[in-house]
Formats: structure tokens, sequence, C-alpha cells
């Protein structure tokens, strides 16, 4: 079921979470929503500027196929696409913090999750750093969400939990 709080995304973003069963909740506070991304070097299926915190939030979603479970390994899709888009100069770093099972259940209805710091390349983005979370659940989705920025804000962890997937239905 779409949600409506979705605010500003086209339809086809919005069917985008559907079929993912993601749902995504507009930040507080102004922002304009990137509809058509260009980024050569890693695509993105669509984004947010939050122009007063100078915050870029990108999303990617991998939904699952049949065929795509050896390719979903989540632990592995993640430390790939963080080596991918992380910067190589001598003084970069990689930091990966995984999850805690509270926080993934209550908040984001995941399966697995974990964040990674970095500085990014900059032909993935001008900005000083990246905060990478990867969330996935089983046979559903895996999804990255990147925030973009030069200095940390107070607002980065609400940031972060705009997307999270549905609430999975009761069934009897």
């Amino acid at each position: 079921m779409i949600s409506y709080a979705q605010n500003g995304l086209g339809l086809d973003h919005q069917l985008l979470l559907d079929r993912s069963e993601l749902q995504w909740s507009a930040p507080e506070g102004p922002y304009r929503v990137i509809k058509n991304p260009s980024n050569n070097f890693q695509e993105y299926d669509f984004g947010i500027y939050l122009r007063k915190q100078k915050v870029e939030v990108r999303y990617l979603i991998v939904p699952a196929t049949p065929d795509s479970e050896r390719e979903l390994i989540p632990h592995v899709r993640a430390a790939r696409m963080a080596m991918h888009v992380a910067g190589n100069d001598e003084d970069s770093y990689i930091a990966a913090h995984e999850i805690e099972v509270e926080l993934l259940n209550a908040v984001y209805q995941a399966d697995w999750g974990q964040l990674f710091y970095f500085p990014p390349k900059r032909i993935f983005s001008d900005a000083k750093n990246c905060q990478m979370l990867a969330l996935y659940r089983e046979g559903v989705a895996l999804c990255f969400v990147f925030l973009l920025f030069e200095e940390a804000t107070p607002n980065l962890p609400a940031l972060s939990r705009l997307l999270r997937f549905q609430t999975p239905a009761l069934q009897n």
C-alpha cells in the first residue's frame, strides 16, 4: 500500500517503494526532491536535499528477484558498495558498525543492517563525509541510504530513519 506520507515523490518512486515493501517519510523542515538523479559513477533511485542543514540524502533500492539470492548477500554487497563509493586517498578510512537488533526491529523492520562512515569519492559527491546505511529484508530488498554532508548535524539519526521496511502484515 502506498503511503501518502511520501510527499513530493513521483509515482514511479512510490511504486518502487511499495514493490520493495518500503515506506519513506518526508523530513521535518523544507527539502527538495531530486527526482531524476544523474551520477554516472553510482546510480541511485531518488534523493532529497535539505538546504538549511546542507545534507543530501540519496536512496538506492535493490529489489530481490528469484535469481538474485546469491547476489543479495547483504553484508558482502554492503561492504562492496562502501568500498566502491569511499575515497581512495592515502588517509581515507571506512568505519563499519552493525546496527543493534532492537533498533533493526523497532525502527527499520529489517532482518539485517549496517552503518558505514567514510569520505566519498569526488566523482560520487563533493561532500566531505558520507554515512551509508544498508538495510536488508530477506526475500524483499536491499536498500542503501547515503547521507552526504560537510559537518555532522544533530538531525543525522532522524534523517537515516526516513526509509524503513513496512511493518509485516499479520497472517491468520
